[in-house]
């Protein structure tokens, strides 16, 4: 049967395989290509590790908390910038279609007026012409 360490050892290895080198980790890697480590090198290394990790996590998340807030609220306000614009030009553009279709409406209203008022005005005149003729002949 094979020693803890020397598993740990195995699978470390495999990591350093994964990982990219740095001076902390070749310490570590020293450390274990020892073939004995002392059970409380181990724990003050475990130790170190999780210490080390539970600081990152402190000083990490509220970095990480922060960024995607403000991340998530430019995100929130520029969706909703763009949707007032998209709403402004709908509404504009329904507007001035309306405006055209009334204007358009208003105008052929006036020319029908128009022309009513000078159908109007040539009966008339034409009453007025034989009412002059009428009168001139009796």
């Amino acid at each position: 049967m094979r020693p803890p360490w020397l598993l740990l050892k195995s699978s470390l290895g495999v990591r350093r395989l994964l990982l990219p080198p740095s001076a902390a980790a070749a310490c570590c890697w020293e450390l274990f290509g020892k073939q004995r480590v002392s059970s409380r090198l181990l724990l003050l290394l475990v130790l170190v590790l999780v210490q080390t990790g539970v600081l990152l996590s402190v000083l990490v998340e509220p970095v990480v908390v922060a960024l995607l807030s403000v991340s998530i609220e430019l995100v929130v306000v520029a969706l909703l910038s763009v949707l007032i614009e998209l709403v402004v030009v709908v509404l504009l553009s329904v507007l001035v279609e309306l405006v055209v279709r009334l204007l358009s409406v208003l105008i052929e209203l006036i020319v029908v007026l128009l022309s009513v008022l000078v159908e109007l005005l040539l009966v008339v005149l034409v009453e007025l012409v034989v009412v002059a003729l009428l009168s001139v002949l009796v």
